[in-house]
């Protein structure tokens, strides 16, 4: 793989090592922001057209996320349900959607004993889902990981990722 095709990978683990580093900083926001935009770019990246939609970002979730969103009892968080957390937090910055179906709620809630290693908390009856910001973003950049290293050869991959966003510097 030469230099340029490797670039985009490269932006897109820059982005997800960003991820890390709002967390070590308590940026949880932003780092849960970003996270949820995973699904989205990584979705669109490993499609034919480049392009985002519901349908690929519950498909990319339920194939390399979901196993990893489990408590004991069963999957807590699906594709489509993670669709509407992120379209309730990106578009109106609440965590909250009427479209949820496997849950009435979803709270994101720092537990800052817990490790990273636990699992998110099912509360009333399987109705609302807690989950600590820091487990919900490192299961995103694991889930990422796993992704890039499945696909990062395929055509679509290559042919999308370059694409992926540049920043520039410029000096004076």
């Amino acid at each position: 793989m030469d230099n340029l095709e490797n670039e985009g990978e490269l932006r897109f683990t820059e982005l997800l090592e960003q991820i890390r580093i709002c967390l070590k900083n308590d940026f949880l926001s932003v780092a849960i922001m970003t996270s949820l935009a995973i699904p989205d770019i990584a979705g669109a990246i490993n499609s034919k057209n480049g392009k985002a939609n519901k349908t690929k970002y519950a498909c990319w979730f339920n194939e390399f996320c979901k196993p990893k969103f489990q408590f004991s009892g069963g999957f807590c968080l699906n594709g489509d349900d993670c669709y509407y957390l992120r379209c309730s937090v990106l578009h109106q910055g609440k965590a909250e959607h009427q479209k949820l179906s496997a849950f009435s709620d979803i709270i994101l809630c720092r537990i800052p004993q817990a490790s990273d290693t636990g699992s998110p908390i099912s509360l009333i009856k399987d109705d609302i889902l807690l989950i600590e910001p820091k487990f919900f973003c490192n299961r995103m950049i694991s889930a990422a990981y796993d992704w890039l290293d499945e696909v990062h050869g395929s055509q679509n991959f290559k042919n999308n990722s370059k694409k992926f966003l540049k920043l520039f510097s410029l000096k004076f």
